[in-house]
């Protein structure tokens, strides 16, 4: 098991890469949501907007796609600060994160 920082810089993208594909899935399948008011931002005004857009259009794998190209640079990092908390098992790249807590 290694901690974030003994990754090689390859090794650490795909960390982030990884919990980035999490967190979406977290959003979109598993009712994560943030809080708009506390963390002074519209992440979740984002996301939601994402969400009435894929509705909309009847198609469910929109809404990832979407929260993605909308709050990449957001989600990133959270994925990244969640990841730099995470051990991980490696070989030639990131093979599994494992939280901590």
């Amino acid at each position: 098991m290694k901690k974030f920082a003994d990754l090689t810089p390859p090794q650490q993208e795909g960390a982030v890469q990884i919990t980035l594909k999490r967190l979406v899935h977290a959003i979109t399948e598993g009712g994560l949501r943030f809080n708009d008011a506390a963390n002074g931002n519209h992440l979740q005004d984002r996301i939601d907007r994402a969400r009435e857009e894929a509705d909309r259009v009847q198609d469910p794998t929109l809404w990832a796609r979407l929260v993605l190209e909308r709050c990449k640079e957001d989600l990133t990092g959270i994925a990244r600060r969640s990841a730099e908390d995470a051990v991980f098992t490696t070989g030639e790249s990131v093979i599994a994160v494992e939280d901590i807590t």
